[in-house]
């Protein structure tokens, strides 16, 4: 089940246990200068990786606990990057290319929607690599061997990557497939991988989901309506519009369980 984890962490209702997570005392004790940082990380032949998350997060906590905690992913990563956090709902002060910002701000400038998100950059501050979402050790071993990968699309159009040979991670989302309905698939099927892959982009806001990871079908469910109904562009932070989706859910009688499949 966990290598099937969605993509986003999502501020935890009421009913969930409060995550205490502890990050690895490895990761770099940063000023969040990130010129600085990303020199320092060259000096030492690495590449400086942020790594963007939130309080209460599960799948922070997941990648913590899981991935980063395997010793064979933890070694590739200490020799290859040095790694910073980041708040996406913080107020410590970022410094990158002279200028100054919160947390809250610079994730907002990098178009970051869910957590973690993995972001790594070379010694120019040039992004080599992002990974949205949880992945098991092999997975994001495999991922961070992969460069970043530009997409682009016109006008306000889904990408859904949905091979006809389809995987236990595509029958999972067969769920809540009559939801996409709603929208305008350009693709179903493609040789890409990994599957499934999702995609969308609007032409006044550009790319505003690009993800091959897995969702729970509440989840799913929200970010479907989020685009559907075009909520993004009224409201253009996720984590917020999920929150009152899933009020809307409750207030209606759904019964709104974070985990179910």
């Amino acid at each position: 089940m966990r290598e099937l984890m969605m993509l986003m962490c999502l501020l935890s209702p009421p009913s969930m246990a409060a995550l205490d997570t502890v990050y690895p005392d490895w990761f770099y004790p940063s000023f969040l200068e990130l010129d600085d940082d990303a020199l320092i990380a060259g000096d030492e032949d690495k590449s400086l990786m942020l790594f963007v998350m939130q309080s209460e997060c599960p799948y922070c906590h997941e990648m913590v606990q899981t991935t980063f905690a395997d010793p064979s992913v933890r070694e590739h990563i200490e020799a290859q990057f040095l790694v910073v956090q980041i708040d996406m709902f913080g107020s410590r002060e970022v410094m990158v290319g002279g200028q100054s910002m919160t947390e809250t701000e610079f994730a907002k400038r990098l178009g970051i929607q869910f957590t973690p998100t993995l972001l790594v950059f070379d010694a120019a501050l040039n992004l080599t690599q992002r990974i949205d979402g949880f992945l098991a050790p092999e997975a994001f071993l495999d991922r961070l061997s992969k460069p970043v990968v530009a997409v682009q699309r016109e006008n306000s159009v889904l990408y859904i990557n949905w091979p006809r040979e389809c995987n236990e991670a595509c029958q999972r989302l067969k769920a809540i497939r009559s939801s996409v309905d709603e929208l305008t698939i350009v693709e179903r099927n493609s040789n890409l991988e990994p599957w499934p892959s999702l995609y969308f982009a609007d032409d006044v806001q550009g790319e505003l989901v690009n993800t091959n990871a897995m969702f729970k079908p509440l989840h799913f469910r929200a970010i479907l309506s989020w685009l559907s109904t075009k909520a993004y562009r009224d409201e253009p932070e996720f984590q917020r519009y999920l929150n009152r989706y899933a009020d809307v859910l409750r207030d209606s009688g759904e019964i709104v369980e974070v985990w179910a499949d």
